[in-house]
């Protein structure tokens, strides 16, 4: 496969399973469980959003894990290019 190529089955596979979308009905999720006390924090902080928002990320990634070690391992090796 060419980088290019790459690049477009990669981008395809964003539009197929629209992250912003899964984004957004976690973020629902969140604010409807009563775990976070939005009303508390101060209105320039940006502390719960950076908790909110990491902790979206691990689910999102938690549901995207690979299945196979191998892959995981293949995954956890590129994530030291980051």
């Amino acid at each position: 496969m060419l980088h290019k190529e790459f690049k477009i089955k990669f981008h395809l596979f964003l539009l197929q399973n629209a992250p912003l979308k899964v984004f957004e009905e976690l973020l629902n999720k969140v604010i409807k469980s009563g775990a976070i006390d939005i009303e508390k924090e101060q209105t320039h902080s940006y502390r719960l959003v950076k908790i909110v928002y990491y902790a979206i990320l691990c689910e999102m990634a938690e549901q995207w894990k690979p299945a196979f070690d191998k892959d995981l391992i293949e995954a956890e090796n590129l994530r030291r290019f980051l």
